[in-house]
């Protein structure tokens, strides 16, 4: 069984890795594309050891290439699996790879504060609505600030809201993230005293914008 870290198109031939639980990483071909692959018997949750050397994984492989689809930590894989994949995404996975391209994710985390004390009959429904409303203008307001004032510096955005977080994830040149940042930052900055909590990180690998559809068996 094969644990998964990436697809790309190119690495040096001499890369070298240590994977999930000290395995040495290897190079899957096919189709012309690379899968970043690994021995692995461990099924379930990952560890935090597990997880941080997936992504140290991912991580050395970007530093070598030009291009990388970061995949999620799932169980592991038969190389069967992994090739039928890769021929039956191969556009779909090349298409992503050209979007990718000298490109690093960065994300925007926002948490809106709790609606408090406003369930009936203690207070009105009408405060409740306004309260509601009132959570979902400021999420709407820094929504837009940032889709508009940053649009010259991303490709391509993300945004997910699933109360009371907001998560926001742009795909950024790196000839253009340190004006990305700026800006950003300065928009945060105008908004933080509608959220509870609100900062940007990255820069990471394109995780939100890698291929939309993964190997879906564990058997061939």
């Amino acid at each position: 069984m094969l644990h998964l870290y990436a697809v790309l198109r190119y690495l040096p031939p001499e890369f070298s890795a240590l994977g999930v639980d000290g395995v040495s990483v290897e190079m899957v071909q096919h189709k012309g594309l690379i899968a970043l692959t690994s021995s692995c018997q461990s099924t379930g949750v990952p560890t935090a050891t597990q997880a941080l050397a997936h992504n140290a994984v991912i991580e050395q492989a970007l530093g070598q290439t030009e291009a990388i689809l970061p995949m999620r930590f799932t169980n592991p894989y038969q190389i069967g699996v992994i090739l039928q994949w890769l021929e039956q995404q191969q556009a779909d996975i090349l298409q992503r790879l050209g979007e990718v391209a000298n490109c690093r994710e960065f994300a925007v985390r926002a948490e809106l504060p709790f609606v408090k004390n406003l369930t009936i009959p203690t207070s009105s429904g009408k405060a409740y609505l306004e309260a509601i409303a009132q959570r979902s203008d400021a999420r709407n307001a820094l929504q837009n600030a940032l889709e508009q004032q940053l649009s010259p510096f991303f490709q391509a955005s993300l945004h997910r809201f699933e109360q009371p977080y907001y998560r926001g994830a742009f795909l950024v040149k790196n000839t253009q993230q340190q004006q990305f940042k700026v800006i950003c930052q300065t928009i945060l900055d105008t908004h933080q005293a509608f959220f509870k909590k609100i900062q940007l990180v990255g820069a990471f690998a394109p995780y939100s914008f890698a291929v939309a559809q993964t190997p879906v068996s564990n058997s061939f």
